[in-house]
This record gives structure tokens, C-alpha cells and sequence, in this order.
């Protein structure tokens, strides 16, 4: 978000489109990590369900989140509420301070 906020200040000081582009490279960049992790999480605890369940045979030690990749894809977690309110958000600001900074530059 700080990330975000610098080229925000500095398209909107110096008028310039292209750094505002610039700056959705890392909104989009840290949307796609913050999925990556969001996403392990939720395999981690799939796993721990099963292995917590006594009637699922499941080795206790293991850490193979293999069987659960289908249950847990990566649209559902990049489009999940949690991203899309916060990465989502900052994507619209900036496309809209793209959009005003080209009008501004075009008259």
C-alpha cells in the first residue's frame, strides 16, 4: 500500500500517466503473492482437518497438500472477498487516477 500511495503522489505531482501504470505493477504483483500465501493457508488447514479427524486416514506427520489442490483453486482465493476489498480497491484508484491524469494531459 506505501508502494502504491509513492506512485499515486507522483503521478498525480507530475501528471504522468505512465507512472501511474507503473504504479499497478506492484498492486498487481502483491495481489498475486498475497494470494500465493492466502492459498497455502487455506491447504494447510484443509490438511489439518483431515488429519484431526480420526475416521479420515491421513499420515499425522505428513505435510502433502497434494490431494487438496482441487478444493482449494487459485480463482477462488485471488477473487476471494479478503483481496479483492483490499487489492481490488487500490486497483480501481489507480485506474481512475490513470483515467483523470490522461484527461487532464489530453485538454
Amino acid at each position: 500500500m506505501t508502494i502504491a500511495g509513492a506512485f499515486f503522489g507522483i503521478s498525480a505531482s507530475n501528471s504522468s500517466w505512465k507512472v501511474a501504470v507503473v504504479g499497478l505493477m506492484p498492486i498487481v504483483g502483491f495481489w498475486l503473492l498475497d494470494s500465493y500465501y492466502l492459498r497455502q493457508e487455506r491447504l494447510f488447514r484443509k490438511l489439518y482437518d483431515d488429519v484431526r479427524n480420526p475416521t479420515v486416514p491421513t499420515d499425522l506427520f505428513a505435510m502433502n497438500v497434494q490431494p487438496y489442490l482441487a478444493v482449494v483453486p487459485w480463482k477462488r482465493v485471488i477473487w476471494s472477498h479478503t483481496m479483492v476489498n483490499f487489492y481490488g480497491i487500490l486497483a480501481i484508484v489507480n485506474v481512475l487516477l490513470i483515467t483523470a491524469i490522461a484527461i487532464h494531459v489530453a485538454r
